[in-house]
């Protein structure tokens, strides 16, 4: 579904004053949103521009239309999930820094026999990037002759 947008001038002068005022980048693509919507621009061309998926972009607008531009400068995050392996972060990252550890497939098994959690692969590679957990890759072996 495709909302439309017009601005109202005091509107716009607002959202230009927090354009040039806001500098948290999460907040500050929220009102490019805005601001390019309201120009005209479709959902997918904006969500190019701010390099965020189109279904994001939909979501910022029903935000705008619901709560207006007070409330699309605010991050809502409360209620997030904690993540099943916040209380072994500390021994993860030990285990990863003592041991070699090149793939994020060989820490999956090692979660799952060590603490019984199966965590997906992709969820778990931004988990380790997130917590700056670095795999060690294997030295390259050469064959001599």
């Amino acid at each position: 579904m495709s909302y439309t947008m017009s601005l109202t001038k005091g509107e716009e002068k607002r959202l230009k004053e927090l354009l040039s005022a806001t500098d948290q980048s999460k907040i500050l693509k929220r009102y490019q949103c805005i601001h390019f919507k309201n120009q005209g621009l479709p959902n997918k061309q904006i969500a190019a521009l701010l390099c965020v998926n189109i279904d994001t972009i939909t979501d910022w607008i029903k935000l705008f239309k619901q709560k207006g531009l007070h409330g699309i400068g605010e991050l809502a995050y409360d209620g997030r999930r904690v993540s099943q392996l916040e209380d072994y972060k500390e021994e993860i990252k030990a285990y990863v820094d003592e041991n070699i550890v090149p793939s994020i497939k060989e820490l999956q098994s090692y979660i799952l026999e060590k603490y019984g959690i199966k965590i997906e692969h992709s969820w778990l590679f931004r988990y380790c990037k997130k917590n700056s957990i670095y795999l060690t890759k294997r030295p390259k072996v050469t064959l001599q002759k």
